[in-house]
């Protein structure tokens, strides 16, 4: 093959898989995140398979012990991020009058050198308005919590992602040998 028909085959696949990502994306993400859980504890089957335990409970186990962990984690850490966003939205008043209380001088230069009427008061803009946007971007990060969709995307997270990655895990040195299969013989080296 020419170094022409080497692009346009390398250019036309890349643009493929842009696409199917594009489409699937929303579907893909427990695969994604269970292929990349296999590919982090392998290492750790493997060595448990070093002592003669076969690689289905293996993985399995690992498996478990990770997912436990990961259960451990979150559940030390939500109280203190729920806490800490409360705070944040608590604050939030006086982090925007701060913000306001910087800016206010340097857009009154900016507008008396541009010669435009340096009369308009941002304090009393941002309060009038700021409390409505903050309202609505409430709103919003509530709206989104609450949809159908981002439930079952979670759902289906929680659901498929150890799936993938016990099966992926399982037969992972099947999936090493048939990726080694398919690279071409006469490119082994440069590979």
């Amino acid at each position: 093959m020419s170094v022409r028909s080497h692009f346009i085959f390398w250019t036309i696949l890349t643009l493929g898989l842009f696409a199917f990502v594009f489409v699937f994306k929303s579907v893909l993400l427990p695969f994604v995140l269970g292929a990349a859980v296999a590919y982090l504890l392998n290492p750790a089957v493997n060595r448990m398979s070093r002592f003669k335990i076969a690689r289905g409970p293996a993985a399995l186990l690992i498996l478990g012990s990770f997912f436990l962990l990961v259960f451990a984690f979150l559940a030390v850490i939500s109280p203190l991020v729920y806490k800490q966003s409360l705070q944040l939205l608590q604050d939030m008043p006086g982090y925007i009058e701060r913000v306001v209380l910087w800016i206010e001088p340097r857009s009154q230069q900016v507008l008396t050198s541009l010669g435009l009427d340096a009369d308009v008061d941002l304090r009393t803009l941002v309060q009038t308005h700021g409390s409505s946007a903050l309202g609505v971007a409430g709103q919003l990060a509530g709206g989104l919590a609450a949809s159908g969709q981002a439930v079952m995307n979670l759902v289906s997270l929680i659901v498929f992602m150890p799936l993938v990655a016990y099966f992926l895990i399982k037969e992972w040195p099947k999936l090493t040998a048939w990726v080694e299969g398919m690279l071409p013989r006469d490119q082994k080296q440069t590979i």
